[in-house]
């Protein structure tokens, strides 16, 4: 072999790789210490055992001598020559019991050919401690988990063939091949991953959220709404709340800050918990008999529902989650979430509930619907820091239902016709994952990422035009938002189910989702941002809500009777 430290050995001075080669000829040597044991050892110890067996009392004499001799705990000479003895019987009874398979062990356990070792001395000597199965209708796992008294690193097999078949003890098939499926699906669908939970007796009844993140780029629409009904819902029903993240820590100054910028005070009661989907940082959440646990998305309605009841899990829809993807996996799955029966949904939204649950699509459990509050909507507006009208893009390239190419072209062919005139207009990106941009006329828009709450409500009122695009049904919060704030804002439709917004203001300008209808719309966002006094009129005589309390309220009576009826 050459060594490790040959120049020319790829990586040579690489000590991650000398580290794993010499591990590697470690274990060679040990397997082929092993081997010139067996083959030194086992001819002498087989005599042995015959001159043992013929004279059991000579036998058990010596062997107390030699305890004597040698100090008894120091060198326990007959237990190890007792078990090398028994090593060729034991290859036999697992061998001829059936329960051995060499090629479906090998194919399973690819260190056994890398071993280079027999599959059944490879089993006995290193499988059988690591807990592997022999064979496709043994379980090692099963046998261990339905005999306590075995211990783990226990040879599992021979147990059984020596002790566990005469007590009657059960056995299963291996569950390998169903545990490579389910790393395989784990590592393809990680937001899937299930909440790991244990029932503990002495909790309180608790209302749970569980969301990806609370920090302040993830706190603007669904979560922060998402935040604000499991708040009030724990007050109505007098229980804590707690809050679950899944894929970061959660930072409990920002449920503080959308408490209060949605006018409901902050009591310190909420408990935070951050329940990694990675399994090895995953922190265990105890769950009370009869916990509510809100949602905020279909995968961790997914992630919950395989841990929990479904029947106390209250699903905030607040999208047709299924668009987020291509037709695949992923939006079947949606659609599963979505179709249970067992869950409790709750829409945001009149046009989204009925796109989603009416006719036969009607959902057995009766969902319902809400329609969102905008507290700042009577904040006064805020002059433009450079004297020029402010236009904002809502632009999220990676985000395909937000169209952020389409919106592109819009605003160049607006542009272009000219609707804009850059002496007059400072243009603004807001999203996330945005690149510089470079518009016709030499426009170079500012790009914005990760606001707070309190400055994305401040730069909301500073603009006077936005253009936000959404392929779904629901308007998303964005257009609501910049309309509540006192902005002309420019969407698309959808179909029969978003042909105008004017239920919430008619400084809602919708646009068919193609080039020409868009710039045309834009063209009339341009001009209704240039009239002040109509954009002042339409602003005072929307009809957006402002108290999330009286949103809410009506939903979280109906939750706490329904409770109330169960318990009773």
């Amino acid at each position: 072999m050459r060594s490790i430290n040959d120049n020319d050995a790829p990586g040579a001075g690489d000590p991650s790789l000398k580290i794993t080669l010499l591990e590697h000829e470690l274990e060679q040597a040990q397997l082929e210490n092993v081997r010139l044991r067996q083959s030194l050892l086992e001819p002498p110890y087989s005599q042995l055992r015959t001159v043992m067996r013929r004279y059991p009392q000579v036998a058990r004499t010596a062997i107390k001598a030699l305890n004597v001799a040698t100090g008894t705990g120091r060198i326990n000479f007959h237990r190890r020559a007792l078990g090398r003895l028994q090593f060729p019987r034991d290859l036999r009874i697992m061998e001829t019991s059936g329960l051995f398979d060499a090629d479906w062990y090998t194919a399973n356990y690819p260190d056994v050919s890398l071993s280079g070792m027999d599959p059944l001395h490879h089993y006995t000597l290193v499988g059988a401690a690591r807990g592997w199965d022999p064979g496709p209708r043994f379980s090692t796992d099963f046998y261990l988990e339905h005999n306590p008294d075995v211990s783990r690193g226990t040879n599992a097999l021979l147990h059984f063939l020596r002790h566990g078949r005469a007590r009657g003890s059960r056995i299963a098939p291996s569950t390998v091949e169903h545990r490579w499926l389910m790393l395989t699906l784990e590592e393809r669908f990680p937001n899937l991953r299930p909440l790991r939970v244990y029932a503990s007796a002495s909790a309180p009844k608790r209302i749970s959220m569980v969301t990806d993140s609370i920090n302040s780029g993830s706190l603007f629409g669904g979560v922060g709404t998402a935040l604000i009904f499991a708040t009030l819902l724990a007050r109505r029903m007098d229980r804590p709340l707690r809050i679950i993240t899944r894929a970061e820590l959660p930072t409990p100054a920002n449920c503080r800050t959308v408490l209060e910028a949605n006018g409901i005070p902050w009591e310190g009661d909420v408990d935070f918990v951050f329940a990694s989907r990675d399994r090895s940082d995953g922190r265990l959440v105890d769950v009370a008999e009869g916990d509510l646990f809100v949602t905020t998305s279909w995968w961790t309605t997914w992630a919950t529902r395989e841990s929990i009841d479904p029947a106390n899990i209250i699903y905030l829809v607040q999208e047709d989650e299924r668009r987020f993807y291509p037709e695949g996996d992923d939006s079947i799955r949606c659609a599963e979430i979505l179709e249970d029966p067992r869950i409790t949904c709750i829409v945001n939204s009149q046009p989204l509930f009925e796109y989603l649950f009416a006719g036969d699509a009607a959902h057995r459990r009766a969902p319902t619907w809400f329609e969102p509050a905008f507290p700042a909507f009577a904040i006064p507006r805020e002059a433009s820091a450079s004297g020029k009208r402010n236009f904002i893009f809502y632009a999220r390239p990676k985000n395909l239902r937000n169209l952020y190419y389409l919106g592109l072209e819009a605003i160049a062919g607006a542009i272009e016709s000219g609707h804009f005139d850059p002496a007059e207009w400072e243009f603004f990106f807001i999203g996330r994952d945005l690149q510089p941009v470079a518009l016709p006329g030499g426009i170079r828009p500012t790009t914005i990422e990760n606001l707070g709450w309190h400055e994305y409500q401040r730069l909301l009122r500073r603009m006077d035009l936005g253009l936000s695009l959404m392929a779904s049904p629901h308007s998303s919060y964005p257009p609501l938002d910049l309309a509540a704030a006192g902005a002309a804002v420019v969407t698309n439709t959808f179909g029969p189910y978003k042909r105008s917004l004017d239920q919430y203001s008619a400084n809602i300008i919708c646009a068919d989702p193609d080039l020409p209808s868009l710039v045309t719309g834009i063209g009339q966002g341009v001009a209704l941002a240039r009239d002040g006094a109509r954009r002042k009129a339409n602003h005072r005589n929307s009809r957006f809500l402002t108290d999330w309390n009286a949103v809410f309220a009506p939903i979280c009576d109906q939750l706490a009777s329904a409770q109330s009826a169960t318990r009773a």
